[in-house]
């Protein structure tokens, strides 16, 4: 398995956070008929997290290989997610699969750590699930105080509905007193998860409704910060339209653009500084989304900044510069971008002073 250490670190970190997991690398026992174990598994759960590797879904010589089990998954219309682990996939039927799929977050950290921004979308999709009644137990493991058949319980109609995009189904729910405050133990409400998933049409039914537009989940993540997470641009400008705040701080200090900088979602964040979020607004440890944005590589999100006037001096408490962090991570063409910024900073009229004055007396003239 390509991404092994990926697997297992993924799988810790789940658990980590309530959730039973299978992973082929650690739970199928010595003597133990695979293939049918994986079956199961697949059988079983709600979702399917896809380690896509280059040789993903390839037929391979095993009676079972990947391509099988991206197979049977989609048969089963199983929950997808999938983490881009390349840009290109060696089967042909997985690279028109997966190129019509919308992709996770992709794991830019080692291999042995989970990137935060790919956990928190993950455990976000996770929770968006609904549970069997009946299955609740099973599905989940006892964590905490609460108890996980609770989280059925708060699963509502319209909460499903606005999910899934239902259009119809939201608005007949509404129509029969529906209540858009509905929400899940987490505090993801109706539009919280309708903006998630993009569903633009279900965003303006709910507002409309009287959805409350800036109600945080636990985490302090408003529907605007994870549209802007995800790169919902449609959603980003009609919650900005109908009066979201642009500069929301979630507890953990993110702001929807520092979030929208890390996931190079350039379009948003141009929406988001046009209007009035900061576009210096740091973290407290000093990074501001500039610094953020350099750090990943997003060079379009770099762009925007800083025709935008963010600030090149704006350092880190611990000194990093923008500067500084692309070339640590190796983004050349961003580091070109910021210098060349820099320098057209200190010559605005493009000229740059004579590095070797002449010596009094030796300039001649015609």
């Amino acid at each position: 398995m390509e991404a092994r250490k990926q697997a297992l670190a993924l799988k810790a970190a789940l658990e980590a956070n309530g959730y039973k997991t299978f992973c082929s690398e650690a739970d199928i026992p010595r003597g133990k008929d695979w293939i049918r174990t994986i079956s199961e598994a697949l059988d079983k759960c709600r979702m399917v997290v896809v380690l896509a590797t280059t040789t993903y879904g390839g037929q391979g010589t095993d009676a079972f290989a990947t391509g099988e089990e991206l197979a049977m998954a989609r048969r089963t219309k199983k929950e997808l997610y999938i983490v881009p682990m390349a840009n290109q996939w060696e089967d042909a039927t997985t690279r028109m699969l997966l190129g019509t799929m919308q992709m996770g977050k992709a794991w830019t950290s080692p291999p042995d750590k989970v990137p935060r921004d790919l956990l928190e979308d993950l455990l976000s999709c996770c929770k968006a699930l609904p549970l069997d009644a009946g299955h609740a137990s099973k599905e989940m493991v006892e964590h905490g105080k609460q108890e996980t058949a609770k989280k059925d319980q708060r699963w509502t109609p319209l909460l499903r509905a606005a999910k899934q995009g239902n259009l119809t189904e939201v608005k007949a729910l509404l129509a029969q007193g529906a209540s858009t405050e509905d929400e899940l133990l987490d505090g993801c409400t109706s539009l919280y998860l309708a903006s998630q998933e993009g569903h633009l049409e279900v965003v303006r039914e709910l507002i409309n409704a009287g959805a409350n537009i800036d109600k945080p989940r636990d985490t302090g993540a408003t529907p605007l910060y994870i549209a802007s997470m995800k790169g919902q641009l449609p959603v980003v400008l009609e919650l900005i339209s109908k009066g979201a705040s642009v500069d929301h701080v979630k507890k953990d200090g993110w702001t929807p653009l520092l979030i929208a900088s890390q996931n190079g979602h350039h379009e948003c964040a141009k929406e988001l500084i046009s209007r009035g979020a900061g576009i210096d607004k740091a973290l407290s440890t000093g990074s501001t989304p500039l610094l953020i944005a350099a750090l990943n590589g997003r060079e379009d999100v770099v762009r925007v900044l800083l025709s935008h006037g963010a600030s090149l001096q704006k350092a880190k408490n611990d000194g990093s510069t923008p500067v500084s962090v692309a070339k640590e991570k190796g983004h050349e063409s961003v580091v070109r971008l910021l210098m060349a910024h820099t320098e057209a900073q200190a010559h605005p009229d493009g000229i740059a002073p004579d590095p070797q004055p002449h010596p009094k007396g030796n300039v001649s003239s015609s």
